[in-house]
């Protein structure tokens, strides 16, 4: 039972964002000049800001939809493996996954929040993907490998220690510069072309749906041998 709802929370919390995502960018794509946003560069309250009313309620509605679905999901793969350690993860990483959420739709007028709360994302995340990919030779982790794929398993740890070396990249401390132009005399200030702040709120967010994806793959295995 609890896999069955497990399954059915992640997959529809995959179908939910890939909804979303894709026609973020769609809505993206019809825009032109400054308007115009990009993953490398944008938060994501940005691509909110210059969107009708119709498209930001299209847009809310899917990610609210996406990653409750996803949350409920993961939490439920978690509570199924049935050990204190998995039941941590199942509290952790959802954890990470509602803070990202939250950030994604302040804006930088909440700079302090916004910040924070995606900060405890990015190191919630990476730290418990890399220490729960290592739970089938952990003792006390109490994982059995008939209920942890290698296969999964291996991508999860890859993940977890690239996203953990990710963090310290020094550039993400300069997420609110700008660049200076000189054009016919006069300073302007634009956005410069990767600003890594903004670029791993959207990482981030695609690698724990993916994550989700892998956990839902390993459900899957797990219950084929069986």
């Amino acid at each position: 039972m609890k896999y069955q709802i497990a399954i059915g929370a992640l997959i529809t919390g995959f179908i939910f964002f890939s909804a979303y995502f894709i026609l973020l960018q769609l809505f993206n794509a019809s825009k032109t000049g400054s308007s115009k946003n990009s993953i490398l560069n944008s938060f994501p309250y940005l691509y909110y800001m210059s969107s009708s009313l119709t498209q930001r309620v299209a847009l809310y509605g899917l990610f609210a939809i996406s990653i409750l679905s996803t949350v409920v999901g993961q939490a439920f793969f978690f509570i199924s493996l049935g050990t204190t350690y998995a039941l941590i993860m199942g509290v952790l990483l959802p954890l990470s996954m509602i803070c990202l959420a939250i950030s994604n739709v302040l804006p930088l007028s909440y700079y302090r929040a916004h910040i924070i709360l995606s900060a405890f994302g990015f190191i919630i995340f990476a730290s418990n993907l890399t220490l729960f990919s290592f739970s089938r030779v952990i003792p006390s982790a109490l994982v059995s490998q008939n209920e942890l794929s290698l296969a999964v398993a291996v991508p999860l740890g890859v993940m977890g220690v690239l996203s953990c070396l990710s963090l310290f990249n020094r550039k993400l401390t300069s997420w609110f510069k700008m660049d200076r132009v000189e054009e016919n005399g006069k300073s302007y200030y634009i956005r410069p072309k990767v600003n890594f702040y903004a670029f791993y709120e959207w990482i981030y967010l695609l690698e724990m749906e993916l994550v989700s994806l892998l956990f839902l793959i390993n459900i899957l295995i797990v219950n084929y041998k069986q």
